[in-house]
Parts: C-alpha cells; sequence; structure tokens
C-alpha cells in the first residue's frame, strides 16, 4: 500500500453548504486536518479528487500505473462531478427508502391467495429438502431463506442456477421441492432447469414480482412480490423487490414452524454455539443465584426492607410465607413510588405487605435462559424469582443471561 501526501492550494471558496472536505467524504476519498489529504493507493490503481470550483481533477496514481509522470497531476475531465448547490443531507433520503420498502412489504398481505396455502402444504410434506433457487441479488435472497428453513426444521439449501446446469443438477431428488426467486420471471439460467424439474416431477413454487412471466406459468404456485417503485431514484437497483422477496420467505419459514410445532428446544439443537446457542441449552438454575436472597416477610417494617435492599444486588426483595411460598415482591420502584405518595413520618409506619406486589412475575428453576430473557423483556423487568414447587430457590438477573 502507498500513502501519498499532497497539499492542495487554496480554491475558489466554495458555498457554504458544500465543504471541501464534505465533498471529499461523499465522493469516497479520505481527508485529515486542515487541507491535507491522504489518499491510501492500494497496487496499480488510480484515484481522483475533483475541485469543483476550479474545474481541476488532481490525478493520483500508485507505482506501477502506466501514466507518466506529467501526465498524474494535470487538468482531466472527470468522472463524476458534484453539483455544488447539492443538499448533502441523506436524512430524507433514507426516511424514503423506508417508507417506500414497509408499504411494498405491506402489499404483499393484499397480494396472498390460495398458492400460498397449497404451496405451504407442499413444502410441509416435503420429504426431501427445499431447494432454493436464484441468480445475483435474488441468490443473495435465496440463501437467507434457505439458511432461516434449515435452522427451522425444515432441511434446504441453496443452489445456484448457473452450477447446476453445469453438475449440480445431480443433488436434485425426487423427494425434493423447488423454490425459484427471479423478479422478472425470465432468468434464463432458471428457465433452463425447468424441464428437469418436470422430468423429476419435483414440485416448483416460483417467488416472482410478474405473475405473467416466463417463470410464473411454468410454475405450479406463484407468489407475487411485486412492488410499484425500487426506494432508489436508480430503479434498475434491486431495493424494494429485495426485501419483499425476504418477507415472503420468512411468511413461508413462520407457516412451516407453525404447522410442525417447531420450538425452542428442537431450535437448540441446530445452535449449539454463541451467546444464542448458551442460552437454549442452559437452564436458570445453572445460573440462578441461590445464596443470600433477599427474602422478608410481610409483616416486616419498611426500615428492614430498605436494609435487605440495600445489601443485595438485585433491587428487590422477596416476601415470603413461614413455608419459603413466594407472596409478593419490592423493587427499588416501589419504594420511590411510596416515597412520593407518603409523607415521610407515615413512610417509615408502613410495612412490607403494604407496598409489596402480589403474585409478581416467577420462573421455575428448569426452564431456559432464553425463557428467562424473554420473560424480562416482556414485562420490562430486571430480575426474576426462580421458584421450585411454588417456593423460592433462586434469583437471577439479566446481567447472569448475557
Amino acid at each position: 500500500m502507498n500513502e501519498i501526501n499532497i497539499n492542495i492550494p487554496r480554491l475558489n471558496p466554495f458555498p457554504s453548504n458544500v465543504t471541501l472536505k464534505r465533498w471529499l467524504q461523499a465522493s469516497g476519498n479520505y481527508i485529515t486536518s486542515g487541507t491535507e489529504i491522504c489518499i491510501l493507493l492500494v497496487g496499480p490503481i488510480e484515484c481522483s479528487i475533483y475541485a469543483p470550483h476550479s474545474g481541476t481533477l488532481l490525478h493520483l496514481c500508485s507505482e506501477g500505473s502506466s501514466l507518466t509522470p506529467h501526465q498524474r497531476i494535470g487538468q482531466i475531465q472527470p468522472r463524476f462531478n458534484l453539483v455544488p448547490n447539492v443538499d448533502l443531507s441523506s436524512s430524507p433520503i433514507a426516511r424514503n427508502v423506508f417508507e417506500i420498502e414497509s408499504k411494498a412489504i405491506a402489499n404483499l398481505a393484499s397480494k396472498l391467495d390460495t398458492s400460498f396455502d397449497e404451496a405451504i402444504h407442499f413444502l410441509s410434506l416435503c420429504r426431501g429438502r427445499i431447494i432454493l433457487c436464484g441468480i445475483g441479488k435474488s441468490g443473495l435472497v435465496a440463501k437467507k431463506i434457505a439458511a432461516t428453513l434449515a435452522s427451522t426444521g425444515s432441511p434446504s439449501f441453496f443452489l445456484h442456477p448457473a452450477e447446476a446446469l453445469h453438475g449440480d443438477l445431480g443433488i436434485l431428488m425426487p423427494e425434493d421441492c423447488f423454490v425459484s426467486i427471479s423478479y422478472s420471471g425470465e432468468t434464463d439460467e432458471i428457465l433452463q432447469l425447468i424441464p428437469h424439474l418436470k422430468r423429476l416431477k419435483i414440485p416448483h413454487i416460483s417467488l416472482t414480482g410478474h405473475p405473467n412471466s416466463t417463470l410464473a406459468k411454468l410454475a405450479q404456485f406463484v407468489l407475487d412480490i411485486g412492488i410499484t417503485q425500487e426506494a432508489s431514484s436508480l430503479s434498475v437497483v434491486p431495493m424494494a423487490s429485495s426485501i419483499t422477496s425476504m418477507a415472503m420467505g420468512d411468511a413461508i419459514a413462520a407457516s412451516l414452524i407453525k404447522i410442525k410445532q417447531f420450538n425452542e428446544n428442537d431450535f437448540a439443537l441446530n445452535h449449539p454455539g454463541g451467546n444464542l446457542g448458551r442460552k437454549l441449552v442452559i437452564t436458570v438454575e445453572q445460573v440462578m443465584q441461590q445464596n443470600n436472597l433477599p427474602y422478608i416477610q410481610a409483616n416486616v417494617p419498611i426500615k428492614e426492607v430498605l436494609v435487605q435492599m440495600s445489601s443485595g444486588m438485585f433491587g428487590m426483595v422477596i416476601i415470603v410465607d413461614s413455608n419459603q411460598v413466594i407472596e409478593g415482591i419490592i423493587t427499588d420502584g416501589d419504594l420511590r413510588r411510596a416515597l412520593n405518595k407518603y409523607q415521610e413520618q407515615h413512610f417509615f409506619e408502613l410495612r412490607a405487605i403494604d407496598i409489596m406486589t402480589k403474585q409478581p412475575k416467577t420462573i421455575p428453576k428448569d426452564c431456559l435462559l432464553y425463557k428467562a430473557e424473554q420473560l424480562m423483556l416482556d414485562f420490562k423487568i430486571t430480575a426474576l424469582p426462580v421458584v421450585e414447587n411454588g417456593k423460592i430457590c433462586g434469583l437471577i438477573a439479566k446481567h447472569q443471561i448475557k
């Protein structure tokens, strides 16, 4: 890597909304401080810096470039010109992208018909694998859908259509189901596979934005992923159409999860590694706090509640009866609300039973960490009493799950 530092002479003043630094950042170059510009060049390549007002293009190149030395800096026609008065703020563009793509997904619901139910029926009965096929951006979406299906109880993998035409067709089996993704419905590489699918009598489901396309006419089931506009002003770039393809894939996966009654325990078998895997195989009992639990009985004065809560690290105390059965909890939030509700002299006359929350959320000790985390997220709490046969046996906090 060659590092070239140059000093650019003072240029004609820029409009207030376009600084040299902002222009260089927008054009993909890197600026350090002041007017010194640091360009990092890799191998025999070239890069350019254009000064909009003077019309000067500073052309830099690394060693090994075909340009002669006197050509390396000079008056050269730039490839891209930045309009000096353009607004470089990208927030309106981002908001427009979000709006267009969210509408595209919302419109999918109106496109659902009996083809979706029939396609899901065939996929749920598939005795082989679900083969996802696409090329370009559709191929990348197909890989994601295949990965989701494979991890949720539906054996699946991605088949590249070009590779399939050069030998990989041998992996197809009569028990398989085939899902093609082509927004145009005219992808030649996929169309060439159709005779082989028919020969093996493999069910074919097509995700396309053109239900009257050649691919749609040759498929048994057609799922419409059509959009009214792409999210970019450059309409040939697949953005909203890629999002609708992926959303339809998620709808397929969610439907199969429901039909197959695939649950967290099944999911855990496919995800043994990483933080997610840990939450899906380790139980609450294995990480919960078991010693020095902050529990008291309902008739103790509020002063003892404060002492017990201060001595622990969970921000709560648990109220139990003489048999260790949980009757309620008091959190630091309950204490703050009581302080605001009662005058100071009356506050210290209270007992635990006066401010405790009855029938608090608890979790059995044999539950997975994943369940505990979901319960905390759903009810916006940071710790849970752990129970066995209704009796307190531990405490688990959010920080113990991560």
